[in-house]
This record gives C-alpha cells, sequence and structure tokens, in this order.
C-alpha cells in the first residue's frame, strides 16, 4: 500500500496489492486516488493520518497496531525517498495477525494451566506428608491404648497437634496468596 500526503495531515492512497484489497475486502476502484478520510470513518481515518503524520515527521518507520473487521492487524508504516513531483509517500505494510495471538493467548492459557497443576501437585502433596503425621499419630495412639500403654500417647498428641498447626499454617498462607 502507498499513500501520498495531498496536504499537511492529509493522505491519498496511491497503490494497493492484491493481498490488500482481499485483507480489506475492497476493490482497486473503491480505495485508489481516494483520501484516507473517503476511505475509512472518521474516527479510524483521524488515527491513520496522525500516524503517518508522525512517520513523515520523524522521517522513521513507525510500528502500529488495529483491529479491523474483528480481526487484530499489525502493520508498520516507512517513509519513502522523494521522488521529484509525486510528494512525500509513505509505503504501508499490514499482515493480519489474529490467528498467531489467539495461539499464543492458547500458549499462555496453557502456561498458566500448567503452573496451577504444578502449585496443586506441590499443596497435595503437603497436604498428605501433614494428614500422614496426623493419622499415624492416631493410629499409633490407637495400637497404646487398645495395649493398655498410656504412657507415650502425649508424645503423640503432640505430633499430631504439630503436624494439624503445620496444616492450619499452609491453609493461611495459601488463602492469603489467593486474596492476591
Amino acid at each position: 500500500l502507498v499513500v501520498a500526503e495531498i496536504r499537511a495531515g492529509q493522505f491519498r492512497l496511491e497503490e494497493m496489492n492484491p493481498a490488500a484489497l482481499k485483507m480489506y475486502k475492497a476493490t482497486r476502484e473503491q480505495v485508489i486516488g481516494r483520501t484516507i478520510d473517503e476511505a475509512l470513518s472518521p474516527h479510524e481515518a483521524a488515527g491513520v493520518n496522525a500516524r503517518l503524520t508522525a512517520c513523515l515527521e520523524a522521517n522513521a518507520s513507525q510500528h502500529y497496531e488495529f483491529v479491523y473487521d474483528g480481526n487484530i492487524i499489525e502493520g508498520i508504516a516507512s517513509p519513502l525517498p522523494p521522488v521529484r513531483g509525486l510528494g512525500r509517500q509513505i509505503a504501508l505494510s499490514a499482515r493480519d495477525v489474529t490467528e498467531r495471538r489467539n495461539l499464543e493467548e492458547q500458549l499462555r492459557q496453557s502456561q498458566k494451566m500448567e503452573a496451577v497443576g504444578q502449585l496443586t501437585g506441590g499443596l497435595a502433596h503437603d497436604f498428605n506428608n501433614l494428614l500422614s503425621g496426623i493419622s499415624g499419630s492416631l493410629e499409633l495412639m490407637k495400637i497404646r491404648k487398645d495395649q493398655g500403654r498410656l504412657d507415650e500417647v502425649d508424645r503423640y498428641i503432640a505430633a499430631a497437634q504439630g503436624a494439624s498447626q503445620r496444616a492450619a499454617a499452609l491453609t493461611h498462607r495459601l488463602l492469603a496468596f489467593a486474596r492476591h
């Protein structure tokens, strides 16, 4: 796509390749020779004209992104070397990056789910260890009670209480984390 500055802040479409015509669902007759203001809505035209003006003022390429017809379009506007009699021109290239962005988002979600799975597995392991300490202590207390040997029961009660306190502390940390 090539545009020419016809006056400060206003541009005319000079050339558009078949791929761009297809992407924008237009024909050459609909776009070539028209100004940006004629080809786009007022809101879209204002943004494009500002971007093109910035490109010429900086005399440097400008990267941009916008949504067109529900698709994410990524582009670059580059000033062309001046040609006598043609005024200042800008080459624009654009590509639809919707599919790539959707795949990137799916990858991010997949990575988040993997991290949550790893965290959950670690927590389950920690809780299982704490519960083993509690249930093991209770089992040993029952065996000692059935044997009539109550002299070591206090030690098992302390072990079960310690494990349950560690489980409560872990639960509090998880709840604090979840709030953030």
